[in-house]
């Protein structure tokens, strides 16, 4: 923003006003978004335990095995144990070791509280739903403005899992998206920063293709009826949309680029102006955060959550190898509920709207 000042006449010679800096740093603005941003979090939270909606989602009547639960509950004690580890190596021992917290540290707790952000690609449609035989609450998303997906408060969305696995994801990937940027400047020179940024593109995909894969193997969550021709291992409850792996890259290298691209003060696209801020070290830090808050929200929001949106109301009927398992249905349509489940054919319904029954029937609003 640029500096405005008043003169006291056109010559601003003796006896003119003093000039007021009106400019704003950049980080001060980016740091009230994040702040909104978070109360915004902080609302969804208390409305949701409030409502009495805040309850477990039962896995139904399907038959989980020993082997399955017990792979589920260590997968949940090892991603609170890895997170806990991430947590320690960005923010506690840099901190402890040079007095700050770093810039690693201040990402490695956004992207910790960006957990919110995970069911929003079924905002219109039911289109991933998450294995109700994990630790859950359901889910808080129907207490977002304009939500239109009936029941999503039956989302069994992994408490203990996600937000630790939030952390180190991303981590992970901002890291080796950072590696990977060094290493093709050091090997060719001559590319550009916007070809960089596409070789860091293509890297994220094998990265979260690989993560991505290995979690619906284990049965941690199911896309619901992708397009069959957009789909690996069709068929089968780890199907994989190829979308999501393409779409996902995105925020992964957008974050990588908001670590790795920095002025010579070191200071991020959204921390542009701190050294102008006046006050005490954590005062700084603090609006730092709520400026890297508001980026990495920013950034998932725009680059995954709106634009995995199209294809969310692009559903194909979902395959039995699904509908079968009660757990990965969460009671949100199909046998036992009075929803038909997202297809081709089916109507898209919206809370309280008239809908369609697993059996074709239409269903009266409110039943």
């Amino acid at each position: 923003m640029a500096t405005s000042t008043i003169p006291a006449s056109g010559t601003g010679g003796p006896g003119a006003l003093p000039t007021f800096d009106r400019r704003t740093p950049p980080v001060t603005v980016w740091a009230l978004v994040g702040l909104a941003f978070l109360l915004f979090e902080a609302y969804l939270m208390i409305a949701w335990v409030a409502s009495g909606q805040a309850k477990p989602t039962p896995p139904g009547p399907t038959h989980i095995s020993a082997t399955y639960h017990n792979v589920i509950h260590v997968w949940e004690i090892a991603n609170v144990i890895i997170g806990l580890f991430f947590l320690y190596r960005f923010l506690i021992k840099p901190w402890r070791r040079e007095g700050a917290v770093t810039l690693d540290g201040l990402l490695s707790v956004a992207f910790l509280i960006l957990f919110w952000q995970d069911p929003l690609s079924d905002y219109l449609q039911t289109a991933v739903t998450y294995s109700a035989a994990q630790t859950n609450f359901g889910s808080w998303v129907m207490h977002i403005p304009g939500w239109v997906a009936p029941k999503g408060n039956q989302l069994a969305w992994p408490i203990v899992w996600g937000p630790p696995a939030y952390l180190y994801f991303w981590m992970a990937a901002v890291i080796a998206g950072g590696y990977i940027i060094t290493t093709a400047k050091r090997r060719w020179p001559n590319l550009t920063r916007l070809q960089v940024i596409v070789v860091c593109y293509f890297t994220m995909a094998v990265v979260d293709l690989i993560g991505e894969l290995v979690w619906v193997w284990l049965g941690l969550y199911t896309f619901v009826g992708p397009p069959r021709s957009l789909t690996l291992f069709y068929g089968h409850y780890y199907q994989f949309p190829i979308y999501e792996t393409l779409v996902l890259s995105f925020p992964m290298t957008a974050f990588t680029c908001l670590r790795y691209f920095r002025n010579d003060r070191g200071e991020t696209l959204v921390e542009r102006g701190l050294h102008e801020v006046k006050g005490s070290g954590s005062k700084r830090t603090a609006i730092r955060f709520l400026a890297l808050v508001a980026a990495t929200n920013v950034i998932f929001l725009a680059f995954y959550q709106v634009p995995v949106q199209w294809f969310g109301v692009r559903t194909d009927s979902p395959v039995h190898d699904i509908v079968d398992r009660s757990y990965l249905m969460d009671g949100i349509c199909g046998p036992g509920t009075n929803y038909a489940c997202p297809g081709k054919d089916v109507p898209i319904p919206t809370r309280g709207s008239a809908h369609v029954d697993p059996q074709g029937k239409l269903v009266e609003p409110g039943r």
